[in-house]
């Protein structure tokens, strides 16, 4: 009886230290400690940089606008690709707050050796359209979108759906939030 007893106890204190670290784990860092930008949470990977899909790595060779950039893969230096970052549109360098995405793009992006994953279109207009991913695996679709920079672009009719409900989660928080473009003009 006494031994069935301790199992039971011993049971129960595992149980409560499971639920108790995970509580823990869900709650996150003190406030005080929350340096890390809210969209590290929102990465569409299955482990940090552990990608679920194929991806083609290079480098930003230079940025034209706040969702498109040009890419060399081979490692030559040379505009090898224009891609377009898919499931987001960033306003034209000549509307309302489309020089800031561009320069927060260039920021980002520019000289950065990046991920590429493709998702269903391989693009139209010359260019690329995908998923982009700086080497510290920062999601960058959704960087701009949480930070307000681009908003999310996803017709019903599009097969690119793969990262839409978290590209949409981040928008609302940045929409919540009034963040870039939507404190600035008011989208």
């Amino acid at each position: 009886m006494r031994r069935a007893t301790k199992t039971l106890k011993t049971w129960r204190m595992g149980a409560v230290l499971a639920i108790a670290l995970s509580l823990i784990a869900l709650a996150g860092p003190p406030a005080s400690d929350a340096q890390e930008p809210t969209f590290m949470l929102y990465l569409p990977l299955g482990s940090r940089c552990g990608f679920n899909y194929p991806v083609l790595w290079g480098t930003v060779v230079r940025v034209i606008d706040g969702d498109t950039i040009t890419m060399d893969v081979n490692g030559d230096g040379y505009e090898d690709f224009h891609v377009r970052y898919v499931g987001v549109n960033a306003p034209e360098t000549n509307e309302c707050y489309g020089r800031e995405a561009t320069v927060f793009n260039r920021q980002l992006v520019e000289g950065q050796r990046v991920a590429l994953e493709k998702d269903y279109t391989e693009g139209s207009y010359g260019r690329l359209l995908r998923y982009v991913y700086l080497s510290d695996c920062r999601w960058v679709n959704g960087v701009l979108v949480r930070e307000g920079y681009a908003k999310v672009d996803i017709p019903d009719d599009s097969r690119d759906k793969r990262y839409a409900a978290q590209l949409r989660t981040l928008e609302e928080q940045a929409r919540w939030e009034r963040r870039g473009g939507w404190g600035a003009c008011g989208w």
